[in-house]
């Protein structure tokens, strides 16, 4: 079955469960991207944090 006959087998039905199979056998469910997301957000935000330190102490110290 084609989901949209203009285009190519990329889109047939078969061909798409195929490729995605592997990422429903994903047991985490995508939970380990969050995390990392997480992960990232928080070493942004102190980084954030420390440049907004410096930043007052430098005001300070002029």
């Amino acid at each position: 079955m084609k989901i949209h006959p203009v285009e190519p087998a990329s889109t047939d039905l078969a061909h798409f469960q195929l490729h995605t199979a592997a990422r429903f056998l994903d047991r985490t469910n995508g939970l380990n991207q969050l995390a990392d997301k997480h992960r990232r957000l928080q070493r942004l935000a102190t980084r954030a944090r420390h440049e907004r330190r410096w930043k007052k102490e430098e005001e300070r110290f002029v």
